[in-house]
């Protein structure tokens, strides 16, 4: 059986495991701090959300901004985004093919 870490997160919440399993959703969904599970008080396992980092109005602007300048320039060279990624395909496809040509020689 694998050993417990001797030292806790320090923002880490202390949680009973019956806690824990009523509320999940609360700590899955909302929680950015690891949790430390208990039963009877005794340290049992840990739970480490994994979050998504939440982009900042300004960094969304941003991404909206260079969203709509790709767009523009597919515009302006009569492009879209369906012939870009048949033009992908193509390339990869002759890629595979000529690596896996001279790893056969």
């Amino acid at each position: 059986m694998a050993s417990l870490p001797k030292q806790t997160p320090k923002d880490a919440e202390r949680v009973g495991i019956r806690e824990f399993r009523q509320n999940i959703a609360k700590y899955v969904l909302e929680s950015d701090a690891p949790v430390v599970l208990t039963r009877h008080g005794d340290e049992v396992g840990y739970f480490i959300p994994l979050r998504k980092p939440k982009l900042t109005d300004e960094e969304l602007k941003a991404f909206r901004e260079a969203g709509d300048r790709v767009q523009k320039m597919l515009a302006e060279k009569g492009l879209d985004g369906d012939q870009i990624v048949e033009e992908y395909e193509r390339e990869r496809k002759a890629r595979r093919n000529a690596k896996s040509t001279t790893h056969d020689e």
